[in-house]
């Protein structure tokens, strides 16, 4: 993204950020969410795994060809974007074969979450992107416009999903689709109020930037990407963390409900290391690392990045709570919040945008995330997640705000302000004994590994 941002400019970079995030709505909430139910009945069906991994790959190519081709009937038409209809089917091509881009790496990666093979998928992974890099590389030597690097990135996601697939062949996985009626029906069935939630979830999270370029512009929906990428991208830190505890989580789940809490607890504490640390230096320091990674022609973002950041946090929570809520089987309890929170989030959004700009869209993005916390405090039966979530993010969110706020009013170099930040947010964590139960997860996680009968553990 920092290469591209850098070689479009804000103006077609805009439009790039624009044509994702409403083709996202086309596909990646089936993708996330069919993922999810299957490493969760992988987990609680060993005995049944190929079946559900090979009609899941089934499923995915169905799904992913008729909301390809949707996308490019639809898109085009919508005349606020101003989306050609060739540049929507260059980008479409990732739904035509995957459902979304990276997706197909979601489905292939089914099997190796399910057996908590992270290393096997990260190198997987890692090679994937390393590929991609080097084909939107040439685009980008070659001076390549906004078509062709679109062109190049669905060419690129393409081999990268066969990186995967040649990986789990070669450890023993099945990689051939099925056409299982039965079990494609039962993920649906499933899956849908997941797909349900994802979407609000989009709405919340990726309108804003269709509200912005709609109403602002190419050039501020630019200004306002450049930031929202960095935040976006810091994301694969609570999904990493997924695929080590939903195993774990959908096993304990019914099972033993102590011991499903305190695992709980000790995920929402991850979280909420990972993404306080990361809100109060990137706060402090929003416009140097702006700059240096997408150059001083986004220095008007730096002001969007010291707001949006701070959404990052929010945003683990509400994954870890509703990720819990999967291993649970309890994705319908999310339903009500997600869609309170969504609503409001495009109602302050079409208010506010037109007159704040980008800086308002970031506001409003904050806000949003901060309602779902109380809302995921009414609901009785599942109270004691939120509470979970709640206790491990309350006061260090504090904390890491005020430390941000201070460093950023002093004269320190980036460095040493950053490094003190840290320090402070360590020395807190070790006094609240999270150390100890943050070390304690991971072996706790990898206690749960069942490793598929014909893999090859060596590759």
């Amino acid at each position: 993204m920092i290469l591209l941002s850098r070689h479009l400019g804000p103006a077609q970079f805009g439009t790039y950020s624009l044509l994702y995030s409403a083709l996202a709505f086309f596909g990646l909430p089936l993708a996330l969410a069919l993922n999810y139910i299957v490493v969760r009945e992988a987990s609680k069906r060993p005995e049944e795994r190929e079946r559900i991994f090979r009609s899941n790959y089934s499923l995915r190519l169905l799904l992913g060809a008729v909301m390809g081709l949707l996308a490019i009937l639809v898109l085009p038409r919508m005349s606020r974007l101003d989306l050609s209809t060739g540049l929507t089917a260059a980008a479409a091509m990732t739904l035509l074969c995957s459902l979304w881009q990276s997706s197909g790496r979601f489905s292939y990666e089914a099997p190796l979450e399910a057996d908590l093979r992270i290393a096997t998928s990260a190198g997987a992974n890692f090679a994937g992107r390393v590929l991609l890099f080097t084909v939107i590389s040439f685009g980008v030597i070659g001076g390549a416009g906004l078509t062709d690097l679109v062109l190049l990135q669905s060419f690129g996601e393409g081999l990268a999903t066969l990186v995967l697939v040649v990986v789990l062949a070669r450890t023993g996985y099945p990689v051939r689709p099925a056409f299982d009626y039965r079990e494609m029906r039962r993920t649906m069935v499933e899956g849908l109020p997941l797909i349900a939630a994802e979407v609000l979830l989009l709405a919340q999270t990726r309108a804003d930037l269709l509200i912005v370029g709609a109403l602002r512009g190419e050039v501020e929906a630019g200004l306002y990407s450049a930031p929202l990428r960095l935040v976006d991208a810091l994301l694969i830190y609570p999904t990493v963390l997924a695929t080590v505890v939903l195993p774990g989580l959908s096993r304990l789940a019914g099972r033993d409900r102590t011991e499903f809490v305190r695992m709980t607890g000790r995920f929402f504490k991850l979280l909420a290391a990972g993404g306080l640390a990361a809100a109060a230096v990137g706060a402090a320091y929003a416009e140097e690392i702006i700059v240096l990674c997408f150059g001083a022609e986004y220095r008007e973002s730096g002001a969007i990045g010291k707001v949006l950041i701070w959404s990052l946090p929010l945003a683990f929570y509400s994954a870890g709570w509703r990720l819990v809520l999967v291993a649970e089987g309890r994705q319908t309890r999310q339903m009500l919040p997600m869609t309170l929170v969504a609503l409001m989030s495009l109602l302050i959004n079409y208010f506010i945008v037109p007159a704040s700009g980008a800086l308002g869209a970031a506001w409003c993005r904050v806000i949003a995330f901060a309602t779902l916390i109380p809302l995921t405090l009414i609901d009785r039966d599942i109270r004691a997640v939120g509470w979970e979530g709640l206790k491990a993010f309350g006061w260090p969110l504090l904390l890491a705000a005020g430390l941000s706020l201070v460093v950023s009013n002093s004269e320190l170099e980036w460095w040493i302000g950053g490094a003190s930040i840290l320090g402070f947010l360590g020395a807190f964590g070790l006094l609240a004994g999270w150390g100890r139960d943050i070390a304690r997860l991971p072996v706790m996680s990898l206690s749960f590994r069942k490793t598929y009968p014909n893999s090859n553990t060596d590759v």
